[in-house]
This record gives C-alpha cells, sequence and structure tokens, in this order.
C-alpha cells in the first residue's frame, strides 16, 4: 500500500468515526459531467468553498472536482467541502469535523 492510499485509508475511517450519527456520508467526483454542464454551471461556487484560490481555479481550468457532502449533527442541516483532489476535500472535511 502507498503511504498516499494509507494516508486517505486513515482519513476515511476518521471521517466515518465522526460521522456515525448521521448514517449520510457522499462522496462525489465529476457529477456535473452527468448533466452536461461546466462545474459554475452545475453549482454556484466560490473561491470560499475551497481550501484556496490556486485549489479553486485548478477546478475551473480542468472541469473537475471532488465534493463530499454529509450530515452530522442533525437530519436537517449539511456540510460541504470541495477539493481538486480528494485528499484536498478530505483535509477540509477533516478541519470541519475537528471544530
Amino acid at each position: 500500500m502507498t503511504d498516499e492510499k494509507k494516508y486517505i485509508d486513515e482519513m476515511i475511517k476518521k471521517i466515518i468515526d465522526n460521522t456515525k450519527k448521521s448514517g449520510s456520508l457522499h462522496i462525489n467526483y465529476n457529477s456535473h459531467k452527468a448533466y452536461n454542464e461546466t462545474i459554475l454551471e452545475y453549482k454556484d461556487l466560490k473561491i470560499d468553498d475551497f481550501d484556496s484560490k490556486c485549489d479553486y481555479e485548478i477546478c475551473l481550468d480542468s472541469d473537475t472536482f471532488w465534493e463530499i457532502i454529509w450530515y452530522r449533527d442533525t437530519p436537517i442541516g449539511s456540510y460541504r467541502t470541495y477539493g481538486s483532489t480528494l485528499e484536498i476535500a478530505l483535509k477540509q472535511m477533516m478541519e470541519v469535523l475537528n471544530d
């Protein structure tokens, strides 16, 4: 197992442990392409939705992005993170979970 795969496996395990109450965790990759839309047509994403301006621009330039959606404490509200890589989206999620 590569170090990157091991790292992602460990992060996902932590995330599942932290979201067990909710029972809902969604990891999406390029979901906008199912609708033949660009990222901006599919989601009204802003720079603040991403880890950095650079990551946001990478997503726009490549027309690819990762999205993680989960329900943590309540069935009413959800949390979302975005990234140009799964690792970046997972890191953002862990920051929210650790708050």
